[in-house]
């Protein structure tokens, strides 16, 4: 079977690269194409299963047709679809126009993914809210990251003659996390101790992130302030690569933290298991695999109401969802975390499993299997 991967992220993160490579363990010839800027430098040429394209300009991003007709005129250039058997479209706008266009000229199926991208479209972009609605309707099967996201698409930007039926082809599917997690889960963290330095109001929080505004540390460091006006001595640690430099110096300005420059995961879990508490109260985010690295070490985690980690657990069970702008909301979550502490933190281990590659691709082998077959000729 051969599986196209249109993938305009493709570049941006290892997990794409990640989930091919465990695809690769099924009957599956993975071909990925990955349309992207014409001046982006590519390290992927290597692996003669992946296209990089650089096929449009910066320009083109304001001109949502023309730069798909870039996009498809260079698919249809380097890639032979008359080799394809099904379709894997990313996002719903950026790849999942192009796997549409392909269908209806070549009948091949496709399954989309709905990503924090693509409700962007949605909301600002009214023009092409018919188009969206076109490209899942004409789609086999839709993946959503998290409940949240699949219930908030449907119900705020899809009439309601086809709810039941963008409902019924929907399909939640978490992504997966580095084997290294899973493989060197933290259980034995002594709680008896954390017991006793939460008894003396000793905290260690933990934040690995890019560092960019939507990120939302300043919230972490507010809250932090509110917590040692209230006689608790708590620090915050963050880990991440410099985005914004303006919000680097804020973050670096509090006597409460402590920035680390990003690492390799071999060392960075030290930092998970020394920590107490992991706190992200990030925007605009449409899964964050670093909830599921902190909760492997048995790490509480507090995550922002209504993003892409909402909803794939109950308030209390892995961590707490928090409002990411409101410091008084994220400091009474940590104080919530640390009365319950050893029942979280082993709720995090027991759950964390969940996040297994091989398991999430046998998922969507199985779909792969199952929609190849309705090629029509």
């Amino acid at each position: 079977m051969n599986v196209l991967h249109i993938n305009c992220n493709y570049m941006g993160t290892t997990l794409h690269s990640v989930m091919i490579n465990h695809l690769n363990k099924f009957n599956i010839n993975n071909i990925v194409f990955c349309p992207v800027l014409k001046n982006t430098e590519s390290d992927c040429s290597k692996d003669k299963n992946v296209i990089i394209s650089k096929c449009f300009n910066k320009y083109d991003r304001y001109f949502y047709f023309l730069k798909q007709y870039k996009i498809y005129k260079a698919l249809r250039q380097e890639c032979d679809l008359n080799q394809i058997d099904i379709i894997h479209a990313y996002t719903l706008y950026t790849d999942g126009n192009i796997a549409y266009k392909i269908n209806k000229l070549f009948k091949i199926p496709y399954v989309v993914t709905v990503r924090m991208t693509d409700i962007y479209f949605f909301r600002f972009r009214k023009y092409l809210l018919l188009r969206g609605l076109t490209i899942l309707l004409n789609s086999n099967c839709i993946y959503f990251l998290s409940k949240k996201t699949l219930d908030y698409v449907i119900d705020s930007f899809i009439p309601k003659r086809y709810r039941d039926e963008i409902r019924s082809k929907s399909v939640v599917v978490k992504n997966g996390i580095d084997d290294y997690w899973l493989d060197n889960v933290y259980s034995n963290r002594d709680y008896l101790q954390i017991k006793n330095k939460f008894d003396t109001k000793k905290l260690n929080i933990l934040c690995v992130a890019q560092i960019m505004k939507r990120k939302g540390i300043p919230n972490i460091q507010n809250a932090i302030d509110i917590l040692n006006s209230k006689g608790w001595s708590s620090h915050l640690t963050v880990i991440g690569k410099k985005f914004n430099y303006d919000e680097f110096n804020i973050i670096i300005s509090n006597k409460n933290t402590t920035y680390i420059e990003p690492m390799p995961k071999e060392q960075l879990i030290e930092y998970y298991r020394q920590s107490d508490i992991f706190v992200l109260p990030s925007v605009r985010e449409t899964f964050g695999l670093v909830y599921a690295e902190a909760m492997s070490q048995g790490l509480p985690v507090l995550y922002t109401l209504n993003e892409g980690f909402d909803g794939q657990y109950m308030d209390g069970e892995v961590g707490y969802s928090i409002i990411s702008s409101d410091p008084e909301d994220i400091a009474k979550k940590i104080i919530e975390v640390c009365c319950n502490y050893e029942k979280i933190s082993k709720k995090c281990i027991c759950e964390v499993h969940r996040y297994r590659w091989n398991d999430i691709c046998e998922m969507y082998f199985n779909a792969y299997e199952k929609y190849a077959g309705k090629r029509s000729v």
